[in-house]
């Protein structure tokens, strides 16, 4: 039977030869936008979809952050719709928040008067 030699593991890996770099700091690079200007996110309305994840509820350093899945199902407007989306808010994050959404809920939105 082989003798077990216990309190000894030899390395997995040989030692570095080299000692590791320092690491890079952030504000040496910048990034790059090749000559094209980036658009501005546009809120887009949804109708008729249902909520797949729980929602969720988020603070960092004095902002709030609302954030859901939800399946844009399709309608017989948009036939080929069939997407999920990742909605997200912190200007109505307390507002959304409060609707309590749970997975399998239907939400649309209501038409203003």
């Amino acid at each position: 039977m082989a003798e077990r030699i216990t309190g000894y593991q030899p390395p997995l890996f040989p030692t570095p030869e080299k000692q590791p770099a320092p690491p890079v700091q952030a504000d040496d690079y910048e990034q790059a936008s090749f000559g094209l200007e980036t658009e501005p996110p546009q809120p887009v309305t949804f109708y008729n979809c249902v909520v797949k994840g729980t929602p969720s509820l988020k603070t960092r350093k004095h902002e709030v952050e609302w954030r859901c899945s939800i399946y844009g199902q399709p309608d017989l407007w948009q036939q080929e719709r069939d997407e999920i989306i990742e909605a997200r808010t912190s200007t109505h994050a307390l507002m959304a928040h409060k609707k309590r959404l749970q997975p399998g809920d239907v939400v649309t939105r209501a038409p203003r008067k």
